[in-house]
């Protein structure tokens, strides 16, 4: 019954238990068959967020398996994810050798930051409610990430615009040329 019911198309009326069975086989001659099936499994997990990776994960929950399309098509993804990191790894590294670092500042301390502002994050949720957030590239060309200083609005800074203010500067933990700022004091647009 069971060869039949999959011939006809009936797996959906098949009990439970026999389906679960069905798809355990079908399963793991796929993960026999599919030499790089973690490597393929994990970059789906890894990558949930995505709707294709959550389309293909659903497929092998649903049937055990993919189809040969799209074990390619994650295939391609991995490749492609593989390249953009190394193309962003070297940009890093260009980035950090040629670059000022961020300033590292005393616990509590201040200093003057003056920058292009590179990016806007309008209505970013916080624990504080929305706040704008700002990317500026400042005049020693690092960048600095962080809420944009009161008394400045959307109207007075758009991409471009150069702004300065005071602020607690802390560099990323993994980059000498990104960094975040906080508690901004005294900004002003620069002209």
């Amino acid at each position: 019954m069971t060869a039949t019911a999959r011939k006809q198309g009936d797996f959906n009326s098949l009990p439970e238990h026999v389906k679960a069975n069905i798809r355990g086989k079908t399963r793991a001659k796929f993960k026999r068959e599919t030499p790089d099936y973690d490597q393929l499994l994990a970059f789906m997990l890894a990558n949930q967020s995505w709707d294709i990776c959550q389309s293909f994960l659903s497929a092998l929950n649903e049937w055990g398996k993919l189809t040969p399309k799209q074990v390619e098509c994650v295939r391609g993804m991995i490749k492609k994810d593989a390249a953009r990191r190394a193309e962003w790894a070297a940009k890093r590294a260009q980035e950090e050798a040629t670059l000022a670092p961020v300033p590292v500042t005393s616990y509590g301390k201040r200093i003057r930051v003056t920058g292009e502002v590179v990016t806007v994050k309008p209505n970013v949720e916080t624990q504080f409610g929305l706040v704008h957030k700002v990317i500026v590239q400042c005049e020693g060309g690092y960048k600095l990430y962080g809420t944009l200083p009161k008394p400045l609005t959307l109207d007075d800074v758009a991409v471009g615009t150069t702004i300065s203010f005071d602020a607690r500067i802390e560099p990323a933990r993994d980059s000498k040329v990104f960094g975040f700022f906080s508690r901004p004091t005294k900004a002003e647009v620069s002209q």
